[in-house]
């Protein structure tokens, strides 16, 4: 397990410099014999330099439920919008139950309040849902809505 850590941090610093094919390739066969956290790493190290690229190896990796969990409630917490866009686009709007990311994104509300409204807006305009679970997050993108007032600048 640990050969397969050092090749994939190797393949990833590659990749934070140049974004190539075929080391994205061989990143992903080498993600998927991972352990759950080091998959997570691996995604958070991406992030900070290639926003495109992280969501690309999250999907092709095929993270589980808990990591996409994990994955979202740090995008809140970093308040990076566009990573958070690219990858509700990208993985979340492909993998993810609607209802799940409407519960997750309710937990967090009082929490991240501006940063839930752009994660519930994004999420409406990348996914295909039913009309209860489109209601469920239109109602959370209302009760988020940044105020006029509220806004600096």
């Amino acid at each position: 397990m640990s050969e397969f850590i050092v090749i994939a941090k190797e393949i990833t610093a590659k990749l934070c410099m140049r974004r190539m094919s075929s080391l994205e390739n061989e990143l992903c066969e080498v993600f998927r014999n991972l352990s759950k956290q080091h998959q997570l790493e691996v995604i958070f190290q991406i992030l900070r330099n290639n926003v495109r690229l992280a969501p690309s190896i999250a999907a092709r990796g095929q993270i589980c439920r808990a990591q996409q969990s994990e994955l979202l409630q740090f995008l809140l917490k970093s308040n990076k919008t566009n990573s958070l866009k690219v990858m509700i686009r990208d993985v979340f709007a492909h993998r993810m139950k609607a209802s799940v990311f409407a519960r997750l994104l309710e937990e967090r509300r009082s929490k991240y309040p501006s940063i839930v409204f752009l994660a519930a807006y994004y999420f409406l305009g990348a996914a295909e849902m039913s009309s209860k679970n489109r209601s469920l997050l239109q109602a959370l993108l209302e009760a988020t809505r940044p105020k006029a007032g509220d806004q600096e600048g």
